[in-house]
């Protein structure tokens, strides 16, 4: 699932890794038969896998080639998208979302330039209760962020959905509550890296997201 030049670690836990192995072999199996040279040209690089949103996003221009979105299957979102979980712990936490004050809470953030566990996580706040985040605390993980949430170490996190489902069983996921969704927007992208130097137009831009069921 993670070996030689396929990557698919960004989702990899105890929940997801016997799905992410069957997928990571298929997929290598599928480069090869259209000529892929993965022990060879790619033996020391990347290939095929998930990338953040952000990571396609920036890249330079050409280098990456977009193939398909992997999501949790959900009744409630369209293919291809996920929503972000607004969770507070169960033990005395916040009772709605509406209800946090940055002067006297604490929400947590992974990183700076998180979709999901961030940028989404301010835009919702701000579009549906008119509050700021204020000061965030910063736990580099998402599932770093549930656990200060369950140990109230701060008041309020967001999580993607997909993130939420590989979480542990445990302390953690026992003290955490989900508050709210946000509005769902596309998924990761699962690409593969172009085999020839960039060329003058853009990576090419997906017309449809896929799901594919957890």
């Amino acid at each position: 699932m993670t070996g030689g030049a396929i990557k698919l670690d960004m989702y990899l836990a105890a929940p997801s890794e016997a799905a992410f192995a069957v997928l990571g072999k298929r997929m290598r199996a599928v480069l090869e038969e259209n000529g892929v040279d993965l022990d060879g040209a790619f033996a020391a690089g990347f290939a095929a896998g998930h990338v953040c949103g952000i990571t396609f996003a920036t890249a330079p221009e050409g280098r990456y080639r977009y193939l398909a979105t992997m999501v949790a299957d959900s009744p409630e979102l369209p293919a291809g998208y996920y929503d972000s979980l607004l969770v507070t712990s169960a033990r005395g936490g916040l009772s709605s979302p509406a209800d946090f004050d940055p002067a006297r809470h604490r929400a947590v953030i992974n990183e700076p330039r998180s979709f999901s566990g961030n940028l989404t996580f301010a835009a919702h706040m701000q579009a549906a209760h008119g509050i700021s985040l204020g000061d965030v605390m910063r736990s580099g993980a998402h599932l770093k962020s549930i656990a200060m949430v369950a140990s109230r170490e701060a008041d309020l996190a967001a999580i993607d959905r997909s993130a939420f489902l590989c979480a542990p069983c445990g302390a953690a996921r026992r003290g955490r509550r989900i508050h709210h969704r946000t509005h769902s927007k596309p998924s990761r992208h699962c690409i593969r890296r172009r085999c020839r130097a960039a060329g003058p137009g853009r990576p090419e831009t997906p017309r449809h997201d896929h799901g594919i069921s957890r």
